[in-house]
């Protein structure tokens, strides 16, 4: 076989491999109803929407109306777009484009009954990131860092302080009840944080609900859905005066 044809061969079963890893990635996303994070980038960047993958379909994925606070957003054709979501203590990061709405049947067994959602074009690749090995900064820097969780399935908004954080994450303690409030839920986190990170105002997942049995109170692990700013200069200002942990497996 010629130099040329075995070095197209090997692209062609490289970009399969890859290809097939993506399919089977949104797949157990699908199974699992993985919370998708959502950031349009072919324009002014605007808010990070959620959603869920409904289908699989060949090249494309169907996903549900997009919300934002609890209000569905519109997404337009050919948008451009960040596709994110965390599974399996991994953060998956692609691109994909819109390719308009649909109408599929909703999932109550009545096929006359249908939904509107929306086609999104297959990523091509997605970058992962191992959470588990993300420094966290115990952020013990003789002062009180307050946090507020929120959100419209709270009757009002969880107060607490911030015991650590990451480029992907942070921990909350907060001595009131969480009520309702578990692994997967999206709320909105708002702190003034030292800088330079300065305010942050931003959609966050729960992937930890704890409780501290001799206190009471409980402790909130959050993930971000997109870079906090500031955040990474922060962490490597603080790292050699502050303790740095790391998760392990």
């Amino acid at each position: 076989m010629p130099v040329w044809l075995s070095k197209v061969m090997s692209a062609l079963g490289g970009q399969s491999a890859v290809r097939d890893s993506v399919h089977a990635t949104m797949q157990e996303a699908q199974r699992l109803r993985t919370k998708i994070a959502l950031e349009v980038i072919s324009g002014a960047r605007g808010s990070v929407l959620a959603t869920v993958i409904e289908q699989l379909d060949g090249e494309s994925l169907i996903i549900s109306q997009p919300s934002v606070g609890g209000l569905t957003h519109p997404l337009a054709f050919g948008e451009t777009m960040k596709i994110s979501f965390s599974q399996n203590n991994q953060h998956h990061v692609g691109q994909c484009r819109c390719l308009g709405r649909v109408k599929i049947a909703a999932g109550n067994g009545h096929p006359e009954h249908l939904l509107f959602a929306y086609r999104l074009s297959m990523p091509e690749s997605l970058q992962v990131e191992d959470r588990r090995r993300e420094p966290r900064v115990n952020v013990d820097l003789g002062r009180t860092i307050e946090a507020q969780l929120y959100s419209p399935r709270l009757q009002g908004p969880l107060l607490g302080t911030v015991q650590d954080i990451s480029m992907t994450g942070a921990r909350i303690r907060s001595a009131m009840g969480v009520g309702s409030v578990a692994s997967g839920h999206e709320l909105f986190l708002k702190s003034m944080m030292p800088e330079p990170i300065g305010l942050v105002d931003e959609v966050v997942d729960v992937v930890r609900v704890e409780i501290d049995p001799t206190t009471g109170e409980h402790t909130i692990g959050i993930a971000f859905r997109r870079k906090v700013q500031g955040l990474e200069e922060f962490i490597r200002q603080h790292q050699p005066t502050v303790t740095v942990m790391r998760r392990t497996g």
